[in-house]
């Protein structure tokens, strides 16, 4: 019997995709001028690869917390609305697409990147970076 390690369960589960209700569902919350930080993490905590993406962003070294940050109401008042609009996007959409056999594109590297410049762009201190001018 040919049974999963434990370092390839958990490589598998970073790669969930997310739940195409659970992304719409949340995205009307975020959209939601009166939504509690509560109501959001409810609907994050729907769907296990939003709650994973997000616990893991909010405990990331970019936002130095001083302790893990273990509860979905906590990493949302941490990552913010914006952030996690990013988040359940990015989610929605990384599912979506796969590579095209024999395209020589790396779908993991092209979503790590494009996550990375979203996430940069929402840090208030980033300006872009013009060459030749």
């Amino acid at each position: 019997m040919n049974g999963l390690t434990t370092p390839q369960v958990l490589a598998e589960i970073r790669d969930l995709p997310a739940l195409p209700a659970a992304v719409t569902e949340l995205m009307l919350s975020l959209g939601d001028g009166a939504a509690s930080a509560d109501r959001i993490a409810e609907k994050i905590s729907r769907d296990q690869a939003l709650a994973a993406k997000a616990l893991r962003l909010a405990n990331s070294p970019f936002y130095g917390m001083p302790r893990q940050v273990s509860s979905l109401a906590e990493a949302t008042s941490v990552l913010g609305l914006r952030m996690l609009r990013s988040v359940a996007t990015a989610a929605g959409l990384s599912g979506a697409f796969t590579s095209p056999a024999g395209s020589g594109l790396d779908f993991s590297a092209f979503w790590r990147h494009s996550i990375g410049r979203s996430f940069c762009s929402t840090w208030k201190g980033w300006t872009p970076q013009r060459s030749g001018t």
